[in-house]
């Protein structure tokens, strides 16, 4: 597609061309799942080596990468998919690692807690803003500015909406344990008719 002469457009955000880092994200997760990749002291060992100068690559992509270059649209964006790949495998195989421990810190795990909306937040941003930055800010600025929108929306939409569906969820578990205690109750305790003759000639029915 690059050769024919494709738009930016279909070579950055076609999700035929974008398939391949969801499947590698795909993959790895049923390779673990199904226990083909384990935390083998052969594959521990190879993420040890290899996940530092995976997060020094993928930090260096985020400062330094333009979204234009032809290099990041044909290979590169595939490599960087791979390489992440390497740091979720050496988070999930290593959860005691070096890496796990240092994702674990405060503002690393706040950033994670609030990741959805820098996902959302990051895009439309670089839209509007990236031309109108100077080259050497725009990393910080852009960072800075999504940082401060995902947290104005975790506070004010995303945290009132999980509250709201852990209410509903409460109520959805009182019901689902109410139903059946009721109908336990029914059978041990079942209603009966029965008709006897009192006196005088009445009937009684209890």
């Amino acid at each position: 597609l690059f050769a024919t002469g494709a738009s930016y457009d279909r070579l950055a955000y076609g999700l035929d061309v974008r398939a391949d880092m969801l499947m590698i994200g795909a993959g790895l997760a049923i390779a673990v799942a199904a226990g083909w990749l384990r935390p083998t002291p052969q594959i521990t060992r190879l993420l040890r080596w290899a996940q530092w100068p995976a997060v020094a690559l993928i930090l260096a992509g985020f400062a330094f990468a333009e979204y234009q270059y032809a290099w990041l649209l044909t290979a590169g964006l595939t490599v960087f998919g791979a390489v992440t790949g390497v740091i979720i495998l050496a988070v999930v195989l290593s959860p005691a690692g070096a890496l796990s421990r240092t994702l674990a810190m405060r503002p690393l795990s706040h950033l994670g807690r609030i990741s959805y909306g820098f996902y959302l937040y990051h895009f439309p941003l670089i839209g509007l803003l990236y031309l109108r930055i100077p080259a050497a800010a725009r990393f910080v600025v852009l960072f800075g500015l999504t940082l401060a929108a995902a947290e104005v929306s975790h506070a004010l939409i995303e945290t009132p909406f999980l509250r709201l569906k852990d209410r509903i969820r409460a109520k959805v578990a009182v019901g689902a344990v109410a139903g059946p205690v009721g109908v336990a109750e029914e059978t041990a305790h079942p209603l009966t008719t029965s008709d006897s003759t009192v006196p005088g000639g009445g009937v009684a029915s209890t």
